[in-house]
């Protein structure tokens, strides 16, 4: 098998596994596939093992960074995360007890542990909240009825959430 088929099947692997795991959208597994385009290249003039695999390299310097540059141009828009979320903001969420009777919530299809946002507030099964911030995976929620103290806009030393 000569050099230039193996760069060629590298290559033809690391677009097949960016489109199948991640939508084609990995950026990184597309560079590398440029790479080995450029290896391949490499391999078609003749020039030895060590110099296919430093024009790889090399070709990798530029190919990165221009395709993480591409992509994040490409990208329409950005996503935000909690309450920056235009899908959550202002929603109102519902409280439910998982087995142990710990306070769950469902946002955007997943689902967190949730945490009352003061320590006098209490979360009943059913209980309308809304979220606060992200503490980890852990929703801290207050509730919609405005049972607890405190201002929850107010995030913990001194950040401000709308």
């Amino acid at each position: 098998m000569s050099a230039w088929s193996l760069w060629l099947g590298g290559a033809i692997v690391l677009v097949l596994t960016d489109l199948f795991l991640f939508g084609g959208a990995s950026g990184v597994l597309l560079a590398a596939a440029g790479m080995a385009l450029f290896g391949m290249g490499a391999a078609l003039l003749g020039l030895s093992w060590e110099l296919q695999i430093l024009t790889a390299a090399l070709s990798g310097v530029v190919l990165v960074p221009l395709a993480l540059m591409l992509l994040r141009r490409w990208t329409p828009g950005q996503l935000t995360q909690g309450v920056d979320d235009p899908r959550v903001r202002h929603q109102t969420f519902r409280v439910h007890l998982d087995a142990r009777g710990d306070p769950r919530v469902h946002i955007l299809g997943d689902e967190f542990g949730a945490r009352p946002w003061s320590a006098d507030m209490q979360l009943e099964e059913g209980a309308a909240v809304r979220l606060v911030r992200f503490e980890g995976t852990t929703a801290v929620v207050t509730r919609e009825d405005g049972g607890g103290s405190g201002n929850p806009q107010q995030g913990r030393k001194g950040e401000h959430h709308e």
